[in-house]
């Protein structure tokens, strides 16, 4: 994803953001809803083994919270996605809920994982394509927002694992 295209589509949430580092994009909010972009050098390749589920649970509680990019139960279908597509977990919904909610830092996440949450979204089109096509994806009209949202997420929670697995070493 172009650097254009990580502030076009965080743009839309920037009240969930602030602060963020999304792989080569910084974002800051300064008063009110003024938000200002950099970029900075690119990422570190992490071997797939580095993502424990200990790195995994980090990275989710780093996001999760009401007052947090991960403050909506639907968006666990952008977790799942990033989870199967980098980590190798089950593409299955009820599965990988049941998973991250097994997880040691799940007991301090304010929002849970709830199957009945991400069943809904993922009956959408954007759900059964694969996450790596997820950034020439074009969303319908009726799954536009869900989409946007689940997508900020997605990118976020990368970030966040590739932070927590360095951070691990």
């Amino acid at each position: 994803m172009t650097f254009e295209e990580k502030k076009n589509l965080l743009g839309e949430m920037p009240h969930l953001l602030q602060g963020a580092k999304i792989g080569q994009l910084n974002m800051f909010v300064e008063s009110g809803a003024n938000v200002v972009y950099q970029e900075n050098a690119a990422p570190q390749a992490i071997p797939a083994s580095a993502y424990t589920d200990e790195v995994v649970g980090k990275a989710i509680l780093a996001l999760n919270g009401d007052k947090k990019p991960l403050c909506e139960k639907q968006l666990f279908l952008g977790i799942i996605k990033v989870l199967s597509a980098k980590c190798g977990w089950s593409s299955k919904w009820a599965t990988s809920c049941e998973r991250i909610n097994g997880l040691a830092a799940a007991a301090r996440f304010e929002v849970k994982c709830d199957y009945n949450n991400v069943k809904g979204p993922s009956a959408l089109k954007f759900a059964s394509v694969r996450y790596e096509e997820w950034g020439d994806y074009k969303p319908t009209q009726t799954e536009r927002e869900v989409f946007n949202k689940n997508k900020a997420l997605a990118v976020l929670f990368e970030e966040e694992l590739d932070r927590q697995a360095l951070a691990s070493r």
